[in-house]
């Protein structure tokens, strides 16, 4: 089994260690949490110009105090509400580097592409994944250029993306993706990625590992639906059903800043984390299977039938005229809430029908989930990893 460098993330000296900010530079943020670590402190990542939430402004003036051993404080996306602050251990962030890289089969002195912002879980783990190898990352210039993705190949044997970049890579063809399918490993996650398309990447030889997990479980800890080593994961159902999935393992973060009641339980005594997903868990002869089917917290109910909003988006973006697409839930009165399309069409001159969107959905789904109206607009906001905020969800309920 291949050995990894965990120990460059060192045991803190101090048992509340301060909290640094430092900027989201990925030229200087490798050296820079280094310092800070053997310090015995811990980082927050994040652009030098923006504003942090109070409790981590509070940490950062003394007036909140650190757990022992905290090593990260990174902010959530914000994809469900006001983002939260997740206090990651040098603990929980070496299980989860060991894990991934031994799921991943890399070896020590390989190099990691870097394409993801370092404001998230995801862009610093493949930091954490690198040193851990003895290595540096190379830095994709343009993280939405398929074409500098695929460059990165001739200098890293693995990268991460978002299901947004790898599908742009995909929509590139040709030499775009031969230079993807040269990398050992591609490692998605982020949000789900269309079955299709991934089937499409895997036939293109990329070697496709689809991951889910959260910033609360230091990213990732459910490759291709199997838990990574020492990464327990139940569903709140009967087996088979869907219902809300929980993780447990010592990737699990030390909990939220100052959180509400509401948040804090979500961290069970027990060692579990309580996601806002929805899943599915099937018994196999290799193990538990997870099947990941989308967040609890955004479904839509109309007429009694709960729709799920991802499942429908996905299915919009496959539309050769829709360049992006949000589903929301609107108020009605007979149905209680009614299914909205907002666009992006790919020609503003030549935008799709309500007809066509809804015939696009019927393939698939129950005739509940096609859309009973459709909103367009020139811009969906998207977050570095490609997530549409509460806030921005909000905003298109009243376009």
């Amino acid at each position: 089994m291949a050995s990894y460098a965990t120990s460059t993330m060192p045991t803190p000296t101090r048992p509340a260690p301060r909290l640094v900010r430092l900027a989201d530079d990925p030229a200087t943020l490798p050296d820079a949490l280094t310092r800070v670590w053997d310090a015995g402190d811990a980082v927050v990542v994040a652009d030098p110009s923006a504003g942090l939430p109070a409790p981590v402004q509070r940490v950062l003036d003394g007036a909140l105090t650190l757990p022992e051993g905290a090593a990260l404080v990174v902010l959530t996306s914000g994809s469900t509400g006001t983002p939260r602050a997740v206090v990651l251990a040098h603990t929980a962030l070496a299980a989860s580097t060991t894990a991934s890289l031994t799921a991943l089969g890399c070896a020590p002195g390989e190099r990691w592409a870097l394409a993801l912002p370092l404001r998230h879980v995801a862009g610093l783990q493949v930091l954490a994944r690198a040193r851990a190898l003895g290595t540096d990352v190379h830095i994709v210039a343009d993280a939405g250029d398929p074409r500098a993705i695929a460059a990165a190949a001739e200098h890293a044997e693995h990268v991460a993306l978002v299901p947004t970049q790898l599908v742009r890579c995909l929509d590139a063809g040709g030499d775009v993706v031969a230079a993807l399918a040269r990398f050992r490993s591609v490692l998605v996650g982020g949000g789900p990625l269309d079955p299709a398309r991934a089937h499409e990447a895997r036939d293109a030889g990329i070697a496709l590992t689809l991951s889910y997990g959260m910033t609360e479980t230091c990213g990732g800890c459910v490759y291709d639906g199997r838990p990574l080593a020492g990464v327990e994961v139940e569903v709140d159902a009967l087996p088979g059903e869907q219902g809300r999935i929980r993780l447990r393992g010592p990737m699990r973060a030390a909990g939220y800043l100052d959180p509400s009641p509401e948040d804090a339980a979500r961290f069970t005594a027990d060692g579990w984390f309580v996601t806002n997903d929805r899943g599915r868990l099937t018994a196999t002869p290799d193990g538990p299977l997870l099947e990941e089917l989308g967040r609890a917290d955004v479904v839509i109910n109309t007429g009694g039938v709960k729709v799920d909003p991802v499942a429908v988006e996905t299915l919009l973006r496959a539309h050769p005229a829709v360049a992006d697409a949000v589903v929301v839930g609107v108020p009605d009165v007979e149905w209680g809430e009614r299914v909205r399309a907002v666009i992006v069409p790919l020609d503003p001159t030549a935008s799709p029908t309500l007809e066509a969107l809804r015939a696009a959905v019927d393939v698939v789904l129950p005739p509940s989930h096609a859309p009973r109206e459709l909103r367009l607009t020139d811009r969906i906001a998207r977050d570095g990893l490609g997530k549409v905020s509460a806030a921005e969800r909000e905003r298109l309920r009243s376009v």
